[in-house]
């Protein structure tokens, strides 16, 4: 949406940018989750469209459909569930990807779906049980019966994150056809999977075995830039072009419980 605007002075328009870039790196470009609507489950929320949004799961499972989900660097979503095995599955029907740049905190699983990607900034602070983003498909009753098939068309949005993940208990899933992590992914006790790719069947045994990739996209990548860290856990990165796992990776696990893998073949 344009303002209308009574004169344009040349000096004016580098401010202006600086401005924009300004807002761009921080995150404070866009607002907080907001556009709420629950398709299923028993779910509470406060502070919608405010700097700290909370939503209250009283159900082991819940589906929540949002206009956006975006998190500036100053915001907080915070998920407070009935324990570490619930899972709230959000579709974020955005045109644009999905910036986190703040908060985000849960004691159970988040699923973050958005179809235009999603985006986790330098400053980005995720807290929670287990997450779950990516750009592919859910349907609600793959969801409820305890599938978590995954799939999408090879066009569906990237998911990256820069910013520092960490799960307590569980896992960290970043799925879409493209995949990249320049920032920290913690999981100490759980698997850390990177999968590239355009169907996904994800299995939440700890050991990542009946993880199942497809690879519809031919230039789809899974790759490792930084830090990933499972210290009693598994990493997998899945994909047709995964990229190999740096030492400081394997390095960083205290002990070789599972040695970390990259998979890129078509079916990993």
């Amino acid at each position: 949406m344009s303002m209308p605007m009574t004169q344009h002075t040349r000096p004016a328009v580098p401010v202006l940018l600086a401005s924009v870039m300004l807002g761009l790196m921080t995150g404070s470009a866009w607002g907080a989750p907001s556009g709420l609507s629950v398709v299923a489950g028993e779910v509470s929320a406060s502070g919608l469209g405010s700097k700290k949004v909370t939503i209250q799961q009283a159900t082991a499972h819940a589906v929540l459909h949002w206009r956006e989900f975006n998190l500036a660097h100053d915001e907080v979503a915070q998920f407070i569930q009935p324990n570490s095995s619930a899972i709230a599955l959000n579709r974020i029907f955005d045109v644009n990807p999905s910036q986190i740049f703040g908060r985000l905190e849960a004691n159970g699983h988040v699923i973050l779906l958005n179809p235009n990607g999603v985006m986790f900034g330098p400053t980005a602070q995720v807290n929670v049980g287990s997450l779950t983003a990516s750009s592919l498909h859910l349907s609600t009753e793959n969801f409820l019966a305890g599938r978590l098939h995954f799939e999408g068309p090879a066009t569906s949005g990237p998911v990256k994150n820069a910013g520092a993940i960490e799960a307590a208990a569980g896992g960290i899933y970043l799925l879409a056809p493209n995949v990249e992590n320049s920032g920290v992914i913690t999981a100490k006790d759980g698997q850390i999977t990177l999968a590239a790719g355009s169907t996904v069947y994800l299995s939440d045994r700890p050991d990542g075995r009946g993880l199942l990739v497809e690879v519809k996209a031919p230039a789809g990548q899974a790759g490792n830039l930084k830090d990933l860290i499972a210290e009693g856990g598994g990493i997998t990165l899945a994909g047709p072009k995964a990229a190999a796992l740096p030492s400081r990776v394997a390095s960083s696990i205290r002990k070789d419980w599972r040695r970390p893998t990259a998979r890129a073949n078509e079916t990993a």
